[in-house]
């Protein structure tokens, strides 16, 4: 049974939020768990749109991936689209990696926000 998961932070985004789901690819997590998160994703995405939130996504596993970035999110607004070409890792699990990756390479000079 597939539950549904709605945001509830509508009313905490009155600033400006720069939102990174970091989220698991390696295969500790089944095709049907990773589809959730992407329908996550896509749902608070969706769920927040015509807000000031930011919305990056960076897939870890034994690597780590940017899916899209702040920059790319700037560009395209749709989730779908965003998240069009995400494949599963399916490797090992390496959640510093992924942390270190988000601090150093999503959250730079270079992809500040655009007053």
């Amino acid at each position: 049974k597939k539950q549904e998961i709605r945001p509830g932070c509508q009313e905490c985004v009155k600033g400006k939020v720069d939102l990174v789901f970091l989220f698991d690819g390696s295969n500790s997590m089944s095709q049907d768990n990773f589809k959730s998160i992407l329908d996550f994703i896509e749902s608070v995405m969706n769920g927040l749109k015509n807000t000031s939130v930011q919305f990056a996504a960076v897939q870890f596993g034994t690597k780590v991936k940017t899916e899209f970035n702040f920059n790319d999110f700037q560009r395209v607004k749709d989730p779908k689209k965003l998240l069009a070409s995400v494949g599963h890792m399916n490797t090992l699990t390496y959640t510093y990696k992924a942390i270190l990756h988000a601090a150093n390479n999503i959250f730079t000079k270079g992809s500040d926000r655009k007053s």
